[in-house]
Parts: structure tokens; C-alpha cells; sequence
């Protein structure tokens, strides 16, 4: 469980509550990341199915551009998404604008409803980019010289204030990436609207 991700925990050790109230506030907060993550992704698939890319500008509803596409189907899966995000403490990094062009992203290049998601699910970075732009100092604390040589393996601890970033140094990894082009005419959607439908 991330720290972010935990409002009780600092709010429990001030109070010096005994560790069987501890364990179960943690385990109330847990389930109901659980039960909001659950009730997103099941808004997202369902939201997702309403939306059909055009084949050959064959299809009965008016077309859609990306945009208008996300536009259409965000208001279904924007309260899931803003719950999770309260409950996981992300709701200030994400605005409805930014959502709704990852959303449109997400339909241009055809990415599953779980890829889409990814950006919401996984866990947060501890810091996130400061937004007034000022710069964040860092102190490198290391029992060995590591801004002359750094080697494969070789730990270090960056600290900032109470945040501490235990390192360590690996390759990375090589990618072959081959490219491939999105025709733009097929940037074309429609919504698939049945009596049921809550779009």
C-alpha cells in the first residue's frame, strides 16, 4: 500500500491507537480503494462498448471525431473516476480536461479500456511535479562516491525533506520499435446506443 494512498496511518499514529484499530482502519480504507477501483473499471468497459470505430465510413450515426467521441461517453465514467481519485488522493493532479484528452488519446490509437486506466490505476509517483515550477533541492546520501562513478547495482538514497527515495542502478532495458501510422480517416466513430444505455 502506497503512504499516499493511506490518510488514516499518519492520523492513527498520532492518536496511539492500539494496533487492532490499526489494522482494521487500514483494512476499511483497502476495501474501499478495492470497491472504487472495481466500480471504475466496470464503468470504463461499459462506457468503451458504446463506442465503434467506422470501417470505411460505413455505420448509421452521425460521425464522431476523437474528441467528440470521448466527449460523448466521459460524463458515464467521469463520477467513478472522480470518486477513485478522491478516495486514492490523485483528484488535484487530474483535471476533466486532462481526462477527457487522455480519453481521446485512448480512442485514436485504439487502446483497451484497461490501458486507458493505467494512468488512473497505477500507483502515483511520492512527488509529484511542483507546479509553480520552482526547484526542488535533493540530497544524495551514499556511503560511496557515486557522482564520479555509478555502476551497475550501486544503491544511494535520495532525500527531500520527510521524503526519502531509496535508489538503485539497473540497465535499461532495449526496445525494438518499429513504427506504424494511424490513417486519420479512420479517426471516425460512432456511439452504439441501446434502450438500456446510460450515456
Amino acid at each position: 500500500m502506497s503512504s499516499s494512498f493511506a490518510p488514516s496511518i499518519g492520523r492513527l499514529s498520532r492518536r496511539g491507537i492500539s494496533h487492532n484499530e490499526r489494522f482494521y482502519e487500514e483494512h476499511e480504507f483497502e476495501r474501499r480503494v478495492r470497491k472504487r477501483r472495481a466500480r471504475l473499471i466496470g464503468a470504463t468497459e461499459e462506457a468503451f462498448t458504446h463506442i465503434k470505430r467506422l470501417q470505411d465510413e460505413q455505420g448509421t450515426g452521425v460521425p464522431l471525431d476523437c474528441l467528440e467521441a470521448a466527449a460523448a461517453v466521459f460524463p458515464s465514467l467521469a463520477r467513478p473516476l472522480q470518486k477513485y481519485l478522491r478516495v486514492t488522493r490523485q483528484l488535484p493532479w487530474h483535471t476533466a480536461e486532462s481526462v477527457l484528452n487522455h480519453l481521446a488519446m485512448a480512442l485514436r490509437l485504439g487502446l483497451s479500456p484497461r490501458a486507458f486506466l493505467e494512468k488512473f490505476l497505477s500507483s502515483p509517483a511520492p512527488i509529484h511535479t511542483n507546479r509553480e515550477g520552482k526547484i526542488c533541492s535533493w540530497a544524495l546520501v551514499s556511503d560511496i562516491s557515486v557522482s564520479r562513478t555509478i555502476a551497475l547495482n550501486t544503491n544511494f538514497l535520495l532525500r527531500n525533506g520527510e521524503v526519502s527515495l531509496f535508489v538503485t542502478v539497473s540497465p535499461l532495458p532495449h526496445f525494438n520499435v518499429t513504427e506504424q501510422i494511424v490513417d486519420p480517416k479512420n479517426n471516425k466513430f460512432t456511439l452504439r446506443l441501446s434502450s438500456e444505455t446510460s450515456v
